[in-house]
This record gives structure tokens, C-alpha cells and sequence, in this order.
């Protein structure tokens, strides 16, 4: 039914369903096509004009080796390597984004960042055994007595001496732990450090701990930093119980307080070597 004007009057007409559906067909082909041909002059209008087409898995591959490049170099830094900056120039086009890359090339790529990352593993590993391989904590809480000196008077001999090492004052019986990760070398007697122990941390550092009263490792034990490794005693020549502490660095001996961290040293340690009657050896 067709409604014009108010002064027209309204007009019927029949159309068969089979038409309607003719129509609806005619116009889903029409469509479709319309939509095919805009995607295709837009794949072709974005390939000259640089609008976003989807992308091969070459480029995929290209930024991800990229992404990884600058995270490499990053990681390189971090670990005290170089950061190979150097290369940046010899690099192939998709580092910088003027080009696609061949897959081989790429695949070359992967291998040299395998290679880096394995190699910044080993650095980063390196270090962290290092670190942990490196006295830094005070072995007893206690009394600094006596410090590390070329020339002290010995309260025993009465005589002046070297002192090489630092002695701390503690109960008998206080724990001794280990400043840092070692192998047990030495846990015995020696004449003046009555029982004494020796740690090897490698790298030429080895700790000397004398006048002890007992032994909580034995020769050729493994330990890490924080284990406790022995007691506080008086044996050897000692006019009581206390702890001599002494760092060999290449078969020198160091003051030990330079490794010590300041946080680690018990509150104690920190008073005047001279408070009170304390024993030394």
C-alpha cells in the first residue's frame, strides 16, 4: 500500500515472495562485493601509502629479535660488560627499522643474542659467587678490644708486637659464624691461637679465627655466610674469653674491619676498644 498527500488516495499493489527474495539475494551479492573491492583498493592504497597492513611472520620475527637486541643490551650493562654500542653501524636493517631482513639473517641475529645472554649469565653469576664469597659481617657479636695494629704491647708477653687482626670480647660459648661462603681449610691447634680455625673463600681471601672453644664445622665443610662455625673461648694465650679475627687477602694480612659492612657490626662492637676491662691476647 503506497500512502501519498492527503488529497491523493492510497494505491495497492502485490509483489510475490518469491520476489522479495530475489531482491534480498541480488542485494547481499551487491554487498559483498562492495566490501570486497573497498578491502582490496584499501590493501593496495595502504601498501603505497604506508597505512597498517597485516604482517609476514618475517617482520614478527624481525621485531622480536630487535626487542630482545635492546633488552641484550641493557642486560650487558647491568652485568659490567659492554654494552657493544660499537656494533650498533655493522648491525643488519632491522635493528634500525630500514628493512625487513632476510629470515637467515635474522636466525644469524638469534644466535649472536643466544650467545650474549648466555654470556651475561655467566657474568651475573660470577659476580653473585663473588659477593657471596667476600667477608662482610662481623663473626661474633662482642667487645672490640684490641684493633689491627702494627705495633700493640702485649698484655701477655708484655712486650710490643704486631697485632694483626682485631680481638672481640664475648662470653665464653658465643657463636662464631662465618663472614661469607668458604671451605673449612684448617680446624686445629696452633701455639699462641690456642684452637683456631681457617676458612679459604676464594680468591685469595682466607679468615683466621683463634682462641676458640669449639668446633661446630670440620676441615674441608662448605659453609655460607651467617652459618656458625664455632664458640668463643679462651684457649691459647688469652686472659679470657674473646674472639681474634683475622683476613688474609694474596697472602696478606688486612685490617679486618674493612670487611665489615657498618650495618653488620653488633651495637657492642661499636664501643671505644678501651671501654671497660675486657680480655685480650
Amino acid at each position: 500500500m503506497i500512502v501519498g498527500e492527503d488529497t491523493e488516495s492510497p494505491r495497492t499493489m502485490r509483489i510475490s515472495t518469491r520476489a522479495v527474495r530475489g531482491a534480498a539475494w541480488v542485494a547481499g551479492v551487491a554487498l559483498v562485493g562492495l566490501v570486497a573491492g573497498s578491502v582490496s583498493l584499501g590493501a593496495a592504497y595502504g601498501g603505497w601509502h604506508g597505512i597498517p597492513r597485516s604482517r609476514g611472520p618475517a617482520e614478527l620475527l624481525r621485531d622480536s629479535i630487535a626487542s630482545l637486541d635492546r633488552q641484550t643490551a641493557t642486560l650487558r650493562i647491568v652485568a659490567g660488560l659492554d654494552s657493544q654500542s660499537e656494533r650498533r653501524d655493522s648491525l643488519p636493517s632491522y635493528a634500525t627499522g630500514s628493512g625487513s631482513g632476510s629470515v637467515d639473517t635474522l636466525l644469524h641475529r638469534a644466535q649472536e643474542l643466544s650467545a650474549n645472554l648466555e654470556q651475561v649469565a655467566v657474568k651475573l653469576h660470577s659476580d653473585a659467587d663473588r659477593v657471596a664469597r667476600t667477608p662482610s659481617i662481623m663473626p661474633t657479636a662482642g667487645w672490640l678490644t684490641s684493633q689491627f695494629s702494627l705495633s700493640r704491647f702485649h698484655p701477655i708477653l708484655h712486650k710490643w708486637l704486631p697485632h694483626l687482626g682485631i680481638d672481640v670480647a664475648a662470653p665464653y660459648g658465643t657463636t662464631v659464624v662465618a663472614p661469607a661462603a668458604g671451605r673449612v681449610v684448617r680446624a686445629g691447634v696452633a701455639s699462641g691461637y690456642g684452637f683456631v680455625m681457617e676458612i679459604d673463600h676464594g680468591g685469595g681471601i682466607v679468615t683466621k679465627y683463634g682462641h676458640l672453644s669449639r668446633f661446630l664445622v670440620r676441615e674441608g665443610q662448605q659453609v655460607v655466610r651467617g652459618q656458625a662455625i664455632a664458640e668463643v673461648g679462651n684457649s691459647g694465650l688469652a686472659t679470657g674469653p674473646h674472639l681474634h679475627y683475622e683476613v688474609h687477602v694474596g697472602g696478606t694480612i688486612v685490617d679486618p674491619l674493612t670487611y665489615v659492612l657498618p650495618s653488620t657490626i653488633p651495637d657492642p662492637v661499636r664501643q671505644n676498644e678501651h671501654e671497660g676491662s675486657a680480655p685480650e691476647d
